[in-house]
């Protein structure tokens, strides 16, 4: 009893400290936000697949595994420039990249450019040239680890072989255990990759510019001033390393065993490195908010950046000592079209029905009640994912057959109905963009007690699993829900004398209840719900009304 009371004042001590400091103004420092406060696509290329392991790929494995991580890791917020070029030697790759960057810069400046009252035309500065070519990037892959091996083991089990033997002068056929060894191989594939991203640095060979790197002076040399070359800057470097194992009892040849852990480990690669390149900064979207109201913010990055619905932003103001001080969170709730294309010498959208500002509800702000145009949103990489754990009272209805439970709270004599105490745990992830409407999400729970009988027995077990959708209301902290579930559960007891009993159950339940968002990765819930389960088993119902109070934790 005192482990149980501590465990709960432990929880309760979390919870306080997370509410207390969840809304605190904090200070952090973000590059690339004086000069230029939204984000601008950058030129991104590929370079190859390299590493002293990347020979051992077959061409089918490495056109696989190249294609899958370019899925994953080159985002719709890059501009990707394909460079084909027969050697992939790095010195031919940057001289082919400079060329296909400076072309491609004229056009974009082109969209972006200011209008001149004197000369009644868009001027194309040299500060909008330099501020697009010095915002490129380019990457390339190394297969760092690549072993495939095979481990044995060697098990010893009992079964039972017929044998003849004679008794009294005859043969008898008996049934006798023998101990038979069994060799199992363990196969063993060891993938390690690593992506390495490198900034490319672009301006014209002016005496000036030669001076300010050997790098960049060796990259000029024999060139005119009005030519332009790149020097490479190393910027990032990502490594992944995992293993996967697969016995020789699992269905399949050793060959297909190990293209199966060669294919799941690639995509656990590919999708862990490209929500990383996510959390680097100058591939994080950030934007001015273009205008605010009480509850709604407008952001001028939409459908061109790959912007999701329910991601989320935190919200900056920037002080006057430089630093970013933390003011609210939002969360997307409709995408804006933000599509440009140019016609002679006019800007055009391409879509003039949809909205251009991406709108975006305020979840918490801090200081004020409403957040203000021109504060700064920064993007919050997250998976989408969440793990929640509570505290949960279920209805449960024992027949006369049935052992009672020596815990809970008696709610009819004479129906043997009980409010039983449980442990619920949930998962839910995030499927509000394939849906195309905001926070909804694929929910699941897990709900389970184990207690005493009065008879003093074994004890009963209850459990149940539930799958289904739900629909969540922001407003402001407060979070509302709705949804429903279908699952089963079963019910187990044992009685001192007189056997056990055993209860199936099926069906689902209907869910509603409460959140409080403490932060984006915390929140408080309250869930209340009715189960509608049938029986199939001995004399025991499971439907009624349950509630659940615990916290949520979201990655």
């Amino acid at each position: 009893m005192e482990a149980r009371s501590a465990i709960w004042l432990g929880g309760i001590l979390i919870c306080v400290w997370v509410l207390c400091g969840g809304q605190e103004v904090h200070a952090r420092t973000l590059p690339n936000v004086s000069k230029d406060a939204q984000f601008r696509r950058p030129f991104f290329s590929f370079l190859g697949l390299e590493g002293k392991y990347h020979k051992q790929l077959k061409d089918k494995q490495r056109q696989w595994f190249l294609r899958t991580f370019r899925q994953k890791v080159e985002l719709k917020r890059f501009r990707y420039l394909d460079i084909h070029i027969p050697s992939r030697d790095i010195g031919i790759f940057i001289k082919k990249m400079v060329k296909v960057i400076v072309a491609r810069s004229q056009g974009i400046a082109k969209m972006r450019a200011e209008w001149d009252s004197q000369f009644q035309g868009y001027t194309i500065t040299t500060e909008l040239l330099n501020s697009l070519h010095n915002r490129s990037f380019l990457y390339w892959l190394e297969l760092e680890h690549f072993y495939p091996s095979r481990r044995q083991r060697i098990e010893v089990k009992e079964v039972e072989v017929e044998e003849e033997v004679e008794e009294n002068g005859k043969k008898v056929t008996k049934k006798v255990k023998k101990k038979v060894k069994k060799i199992i191989y363990t196969f063993v594939l060891k993938l390690g990759v690593r992506l390495v991203v490198q900034k490319l640095h672009v301006l014209d060979c002016r005496p000036a510019h030669r001076k300010q790197s050997k790098q960049f002076a060796r990259a000029c040399r024999a060139k005119p001033d009005h030519a332009y070359a790149g020097a490479v800057i190393p910027y990032k470097q990502l490594v992944w390393l995992h293993e996967a194992t697969r016995d020789s009892e699992d269905l399949g040849s050793e060959q297909a065993l190990q293209q199966e852990m060669f294919q799941s480990l690639t995509r656990q690669a590919a999708r862990q490195l490209g929500f990383r390149m996510r959390e680097l900064d100058a591939f994080r979207l950030h934007a001015p908010l273009a205008s605010a109201s009480d509850h709604h913010v407008y952001l001028p990055i939409g459908r061109v950046e790959g912007l999701r619905l329910n991601q989320g932003f935190d919200i900056y103001v920037k002080h006057v000592s430089g630093k970013l001080l933390h003011k609210g969170y939002v969360k997307v709730r409709k995408i804006g079209d933000n599509r440009m294309t140019m016609t002679g010498h006019r800007r055009h959208r391409v879509s003039t029905k949809e909205p251009f500002y991406t709108k975006a509800q305020t979840i918490t702000s801090s200081g004020s009640w409403r957040l203000k145009k021109g504060m700064l949103a920064f993007e919050r990489p997250m998976w989408g994912t969440s793990f929640g754990l509570s505290w949960s009272m279920f209805a449960l209805a024992f027949g006369n057959r049935a052992v009672l439970p020596d815990a809970g709270v008696l709610l009819s004599a004479e129906d043997n109905a009980y409010w039983m105490p449980g442990l619920r745990l949930y998962l839910s992830h995030d499927v509000s963009h394939a849906f195309g409407t905001s926070e909804w999400y694929v929910d699941t729970a897990a709900e389970f007690s184990l207690f005493a009988n009065k008879g003093g027995g074994v004890g009963i077990f209850a459990g149940f699993w539930h799958a289904g959708l739900l629909k969540k209301f922001h407003y402001r902290q407060f979070v509302g829900l709705i949804g429903g579930r279908l699952g089963i559960g079963g019910v187990a007891g044992m009685k001192d004398t007189f056997g056990g009993f055993a209860a199936f159950t099926l069906g689902g339940e209907l869910v509603t209840g409460g959140e409080f968002f403490v932060a984006p990765w915390f929140s408080l819930k309250l869930r209340v719900g009715l189960r509608l389960h049938t029986t199939i088993g001995d004399d025991v119902s499971a439907s009624g009304i349950w509630t659940s109070l615990g916290m949520m934790f979201t990655f």
